[in-house]
């Protein structure tokens, strides 16, 4: 399957850098991109977000991800760009599979070689207990030179759980049976 952003950066793009660095540059260090939060947890009902996180080893100008959840446990509510440098390619959101699918932010002209927010994905936490997993895959992080990298990634999960409810207690002041007015 062909993917969004390389395809848009073969050959297409005006010069991304004055100062590009070769193909064989064994200097560079490890690129990131990870869920912030790693971990979270939610009641029923409740509205939450997570950042998709870039900290980059190397200049880099285009990130494009999927990303699978568990939509028995949470449903997209939306995904948006996490910082208005970029340039947003909206996602198709499948919330009966449980999948974002080519979501993609590119900087034309430039790079950015600083840890930065690629992506907010607003979500609803459903009505049954458990843990869903956030796995990225499919993801194509770009360099400088157009050429994919290949980067650590760091999934996320959420647990929902149901409200925490007290247990009832007695209305009268003298219950009929003797018991204590207590929980």
């Amino acid at each position: 399957m062909s993917s969004y952003i390389h395809a848009w950066f073969d050959g297409t793009l005006p010069n991304i850098s004055n100062n590009p660095s070769p193909a064989n540059d064994t200097s560079r260090d490890t690129t990131y991109l990870s869920i912030v939060p790693s971990s979270q947890t939610v009641e029923y009902g409740e509205t939450f977000s997570i950042i998709v996180h870039l900290d980059p080893g190397e200049p880099i100008i285009g990130v494009q991800i999927d990303l699978s959840f568990n939509p028995s446990l949470v449903q997209v509510v939306s995904v948006v760009k996490a910082d208005p440098v970029w340039f947003f390619f909206p996602p198709v959101i499948n919330n009966t599979v449980g999948e974002i699918h080519g979501a993609a932010v590119v900087l034309f002209g430039m790079n950015v070689s600083t840890p930065i927010n690629c992506f907010q994905i607003t979500f609803t936490a459903q009505s049954i207990d458990g843990t869903s997993s956030l796995i990225l895959h499919n993801v194509i992080v770009t360099d400088q030179n157009a050429e994919p990298i290949i980067p650590i990634i760091n999934n996320g999960e959420v647990i929902v759980e149901s409200p925490i409810n007290l247990p009832p207690m007695f209305e009268s002041p003298s219950p009929v049976n003797g018991s204590v007015n207590q929980p």
